[in-house]
């Protein structure tokens, strides 16, 4: 397997990225002439990367830990790598090979190897070659080369194609690229490669081909490819999930548990413990933290039955509500015994704006990001279970595992701190609003919208109601204000929304406002500054005001829909929009009329007559 090592000397890349957007399966094109892929998880060192635990995350993904990607000082070796797309160009002579094609060559020509893909030929004095442009993928996840060979001849493919590529700068568009073979004569252009059914009308199914497993890993697919290029947003699309570490998952004691040999080993078995050495290893740690053996092997236990994958798992609603609980301090602070968890609350009433019950400090947090798995062409629903675990068959669009065997018990995450905002508001009052007539049309239209893209994709349906569209876009404006206040960058802040019935007795109706970087937009109290009553209630006004009027108004405030299949209504890059990493659902299910309403209805928006 063709692998290219990330250490000091080839590239550096930050290991966040890692996770997302260079994640497994994903190109890399960080290098002059060169066109890398992340191998798969079964290919990375076993001895790679630190280890890090969040036992609700492990119980809802079914591991035993997660596994930062390791740094260049404690693994100089750094992550495997393979040259992907395979065919290259020579920019001077124009040949079109694949890579082992040029490699033979260069060989044969020099008797030595090169350290990047080189033309061999003398007159083109080693020029460095340039990895093609064009690939193929299936709706399934599959990545393949372009079928060069197969676009050019057809069926009657010669006895030993040569291939050239020319570019006509006389003509635009793909129709100015040429692709020649030598041996036959033939030719052909590259004009009508990105037609959605051209591979089915000339009958090339796709390759089932997955190069981050292996050189030579592929399955059997149905699908037919579309060409793609190898740069494009829609190569990958990572499917990240995360989770917010509260307690008693948070607490000191678990820290001090996870931190020492004998938890070390106890989380690495995945049969049944010895009940003796369970024993002996839990006076060990008793004795090395100064902690009962009671308290360590109730905390043992749990953490052992978190990571056995024998628990049932949380819906997506339930695993949310439990940070609801945390953050609005249904475990009262002095309760709670962690430096990784500690939040202020502070009464709305000190705010003076509709509808927040509460504001909630969150001094210090800790978040887990992990990439579970990716898909291509077309991006999914957040929800990771409800896309992995539905029977192939059904699906259209399908995620790629990012580990081959299905015994992995880890995957790779980053570990972030970071501080917050938590606002907590008034169910009574937001469900006193949401009554109206108009509010519930808006709602219907983005509710069919929705319904109509999940039955072209045959995905699961999300519930849009008038309380996700309120929260969800007054984060929105709040993100964009207050990244003008306590000087964090909109990408560097995140939303994290909590809305929806749990059970008769229990909803939720808050949104978390957090930064979590490990670099230079990572805590420094900033932001928790902005939460006082002196400064947020200002914070808000002006961020309500400002979402009052756009630059492409009447185009934005009247539009009936804007963005991907519509989603959004009154929602633009110039007003409400975030970049993709702050936003929960990637820019969709916006509208600013839930806040300021409409110009001929005001009354409409939650906050009409507030300010």
């Amino acid at each position: 397997m063709n692998k290219k090592l990330v250490g000091e000397d080839k590239f550096d890349i930050r290991r966040s990225q890692l996770i997302v957007p260079f994640g497994v399966g994903s190109i890399l094109n960080m290098l002059p002439n060169e066109s890398l892929m992340l191998c798969g998880l079964d290919e990375w060192d076993k001895n790679t990367g630190e280890k890090i635990y969040d036992e609700r995350l492990q119980k809802y993904l079914k591991v035993k830990y997660f596994k930062t990607p390791a740094s260049k000082q404690n693994y100089p070796k750094g992550l495997p790598f393979i040259r992907f797309p395979k065919w290259y160009y020579c920019p001077n002579c124009r040949s079109l090979k694949p890579l082992s094609e040029w490699k033979e060559k260069w060989f044969e020509y020099h008797h030595r190897d090169f350290d990047h893909p080189r033309c061999y030929k003398s007159g083109c004095r080693e020029k460095l070659l340039n990895p093609s442009r064009f690939i193929i993928a299936c709706k399934k996840g599959h990545i393949d080369d372009f079928p060069w060979i197969e676009w050019v001849h057809g069926n009657n493919i010669c006895s030993n194609p040569d291939l050239e590529l020319k570019s006509d700068i006389g003509i635009a568009g793909l129709g100015g690229i040429k692709i020649i073979c030598r041996t036959c004569g033939l030719e052909r252009t590259m004009a009508g490669s990105f037609n959605k059914d051209i591979f089915k009308k000339i009958g090339f199914k796709c390759t089932g081909r997955k190069p981050w497993q292996g050189k030579d890993k592929k399955e059997k697919c149905q699908e037919y490819p579309v060409t793609l290029q190898r740069g494009a947003s829609n190569v990958y699309f990572p499917k990240v999930v995360s989770s917010i570490c509260i307690p008693p998952y948070s607490d000191d004691i678990c820290t001090k548990i996870q931190n020492t040999k004998e938890w070390e080993y106890l989380s690495t078995q995945t049969g049944g413990i010895d009940c003796e050495i369970k024993k002996s290893f839990i006076e060990k740690i008793a004795e090395d933290i100064n902690e009962s053996k009671d308290n360590i092997n109730k905390v043992i236990d749990r953490m052992l039955k978190s990571s056995s994958g024998n628990v049932e798992r949380q819906s997506d609603a339930e695993y949310r509500y439990d940070e609801y609980r945390a953050l609005t301090g249904d475990a009262k602070p002095d309760q709670i015994d962690s430096k990784k968890f500690d939040i202020e609350i502070i009464n709305g009433k000190k705010y003076k704006i509709k509808g927040i019950k509460n504001v909630i400090l969150v001094h210090r947090l800790r978040e887990i990001r992990t990439l579970v798995a990716f898909n291509r062409i077309q991006p999914l629903e957040t929800d990771y279970f409800s896309d992995m675990e539905e029977e192939e068959e059904k699906k259209e669009f399908s995620s790629m595992r990012i580990a081959e065997k299905a015994d992995k018990i880890w995957l790779p995450a980053i570990e972030t701190n970071g501080e917050g905002i938590f606002l907590d508001f008034n169910g009574d009052i937001i469900n006193k609003w949401k009554n109206n007539e108009e509010i519930q049309k808006r709602v219907s239209v983005l509710q069919e919208r929705s319904d109509k893209m999940s039955k072209t994709y045959n995905r699961p349906s999300k519930n849009i109601t008038a309380l996700f569209l309120l929260l969800h876009t007054f984060a929105h404006v709040l993100i964009r204000q207050l990244s003008f206040e306590c000087g964090y960058s909109t990408a560097s802040l995140r939303e994290r929304i909590y809305f929806g019935e749990i059970n008769k007795s229990s909803d939720m109706t808050g949104l978390l406002i957090y930064t979590a970087g490990g670099d230079s937009d990572g805590s420094m109290g900033g932001l928790v500054r902005q939460g006082r009553p002196d400064k947020l209630s200002d914070i808000i006004e002006k961020a309500i005001k400002k979402s009052s009027w756009c630059s492409s108004d009447p185009v934005c405030i009247e539009s009936r829909g804007q963005g991907l299949g519509s989603l959004n209504l009154a929602a633009c890059f110039a007003c409400v929009l975030l970049p993709e990493t702050s936003c929960e659902t990637g820019n969709k299910f916006l509208d600013r009329a839930m806040l300021v309403g409409l110009p001929d209805k005001p009354e409409i928006g939650f906050f009409h007559g507030v300010f």
